[in-house]
């Protein structure tokens, strides 16, 4: 979903597998730099442009495994999807979105007469908000605007070349790859000698914690 204005600022997913991750289990695919090409609002009543080339769409896609613990941050706007979880296991993951201070929470949605609603919500919305692809209730969310929108669905070619320029996207190097989650938060002795479960030292709090010294070096 489209949860700011992309025209002035970016939303931010974590997703954190706590459990190995592949083909098999459901790792993430992605289109990279696919969030600067594919500029479409995002919404669960809006359609979706590229609806009728999915499977150009997967083919380019990137197979993305994770080890546990590790975390992907990407834009809200990139193309993903997943594998279905062909194990008889569980693919449990944790996901955190971030927004800029100065952004307003948005919501969009497309109604039946073809106008583009903008509200504004608080974050009480994305648990209170259960009709969902139907308009928000007024009591989680307000309406800021409202505009005609038509949507335009993408031909093979036109995705193609989308396709193309995104992979021609220069994003610049990353800030790091494949560092140890823990090697900047020691972990106290371990009470008896016996090692903490993963779920104890993986923390959510561990987790933000090493991703914004990762980024900020505090």
């Amino acid at each position: 979903w489209t949860v700011v204005d992309e025209e002035q600022y970016a939303s931010i997913t974590i997703w954190i597998p706590l459990v190995d991750t592949d083909r098999a289990n459901g790792a993430l695919r992605v289109l990279p730099g696919s969030h600067r090409v594919f500029s479409a609002p995002r919404g669960p009543s809006l359609p979706v442009t590229y609806a009728g080339q999915y499977e150009q769409l997967w083919e380019a896609m990137e197979l993305l495994p994770l080890p546990a613990g590790h975390a992907f941050v990407f834009s809200q706007a990139l193309l993903h999807a997943s594998h279905a979880n062909e194990t008889s296991a569980d693919r449990v993951a944790v996901t955190y979105g971030l927004i800029p201070a100065a952004a307003q929470l948005r919501f969009y949605h497309y109604s039946d007469d073809r106008q583009l609603e903008h509200y504004a919500v608080t974050p009480r919305f994305f648990q209170e908000y259960l009709n969902i692809g139907e308009r928000p209730e007024t009591s989680v969310g307000a309406l800021i605007d409202r505009k005609p929108f038509t949507f335009r669905p993408l031909t093979a070619e036109t995705v193609a070349a989308m396709i193309a320029a995104s992979r021609d996207v220069t994003a610049g190097k990353p800030v790091s790859t494949d560092f140890a989650l823990s090697e900047k938060t020691p972990i106290p002795p371990p009470d008896a000698g016996r090692p903490r479960p993963f779920w104890q030292v993986y923390t959510p709090a561990n987790v933000l914690r090493e991703i914004r010294y990762r980024f900020t070096g505090k």
